[in-house]
């Protein structure tokens, strides 16, 4: 489950030592608005690592070094904002319900495609 702050310190997510950051303008997603955070890359990724995100009745874990025709694969080392969100990008859950693209240099956006449903 991620928590969105609005002036979020450093976090790492449970069993997940990837460093980042959080930004978002929305406590909750409501009718009218879509969600929408930042995710901030501070550091190495290292093989083994991963990052889940859930949401409706999906669990989706993207592991460092993994299988990268899973569309579950993350790069590891110092891998380009780029890299990373090709690797989102490449799964169709995550794609289907969120849009994701780069911000500037070490953040990228997603965002919620459907207004208050998630």
């Amino acid at each position: 489950m991620i928590t969105l702050e609005r002036t979020p310190k450093q976090l790492e997510f449970t069993g997940n030592p990837i460093a980042f950051n959080i930004v978002s303008d929305e406590y909750i997603s409501s009718a009218g608005s879509k969600a929408t955070c930042v995710i901030t890359i501070t550091g190495n990724l290292i093989n083994t690592q991963y990052i889940v995100i859930s949401f409706l009745d999906y669990t989706l874990t993207f592991t460092v070094g993994g299988d990268p025709n899973s569309g579950l694969y993350l790069p590891f080392g110092s891998p380009t904002c780029q890299q990373v969100v090709d690797c989102f990008n490449a799964n169709y859950i995550l794609t289907r319900y969120f849009q994701i693209y780069i911000k500037d240099l070490n953040e990228f956006y997603i965002k919620a495609l459907n207004v208050g449903s998630l």
